[in-house]
């Protein structure tokens, strides 16, 4: 799958733009990298189809997502038919719960994959069990462990087989075992993949494209063989040095800083 964004703009009444992004993503592991706040969670949330821009434009292999007011590049809502390919296609392991806490983790599966046709009702058990949950699947959400509860996002998000894979933060709450097994089976996978994460070990296992992003805006982007990332803290220099000369260039220049290997 083939996505592109281009201008999309997402504002805040008490605070103001949050987000300015254009950028392309193809097949392949893309992690997303930057401070808290600065935007990660609210591009994968749009790109999910959860939340709308108020500008901008989504195309997934050239077909807009969106529904623009007329001779203008605002916003006006998602095509619904647009949407319910969206929801056949992509798959979605956000931050936070996403059913109530009292269902079981069975039913929760269930309920999910009810809304996303028969063959994702017939992945229900199987995920469970590929994602240890077979044996809590009669307990609720609210009596898991953190890692179990990431493991049940990781699996609802798979219940389509999904070409286009959002992964906000997957491996927060994994214990190293549990991360190194995550890590493997995105590794494994084939389709666009784009993975928010704080943790850049965790880029440079799995992803061959990193975006890094400060305020809402792209600070650099390109492939992880043109950073230096031998180790950690070589990788946590580059990035570090990144960030930097972005903020170095003042509040009225906001392209990306050049893409090459920082020194």
């Amino acid at each position: 799958m083939y996505v592109e964004l281009t201008g999309i703009k997402k504002y805040h009444k008490a605070i103001g733009r949050i987000l300015d992004i254009s950028a392309s993503f193809r097949p392949g592991i893309t992690a997303i990298a930057g401070p808290n706040g600065a935007g990660k969670t609210t591009l994968l949330r749009i790109m999910a189809g959860i939340d709308v821009p108020d500008a901008g434009h989504y195309l997934i292999d050239g077909d807009s997502l969106y529904i623009h007011m007329p001779a203008a590049d605002s916003v006006a809502g998602i095509d619904p038919i647009q949407r319910m390919r969206l929801a056949l296609r992509c798959g979605y392991v956000p931050q936070s719960n996403i059913m109530p806490l009292s269902m079981r983790v069975k039913d929760a599966m269930k309920y999910l994959a009810s809304l996303r046709g028969e063959n994702a009702i017939e992945r229900v058990k199987p995920l469970l069990h590929q994602w240890c949950l077979d044996e809590v699947s009669n307990r609720p959400l609210n009596s898991l462990s953190p890692g179990q509860r990431r493991r049940f996002l990781i699996a609802q998000s798979l219940l389509v087989d999904p070409e286009l894979l959002l992964l906000d933060e997957p491996t927060a709450g994994l214990d190293p075992k549990e991360r190194q097994v995550l890590l493997s089976a995105i590794a494994s996978r084939s389709g666009t993949i784009i993975m928010a994460t704080h943790i850049l070990d965790d880029a440079a296992a799995v992803a061959q494209r990193l975006v890094i992003m400060k305020e809402g805006r792209i600070a650099w982007q390109g492939g992880m063989d043109e950073l230096e990332h031998n180790d950690t803290s070589a990788l946590e220099r580059a990035y570090a040095q990144i960030l930097q000369a972005y903020s170095d260039k003042g509040q009225d220049h906001h392209d990306p800083v050049p893409m090459r290997k920082p020194r």
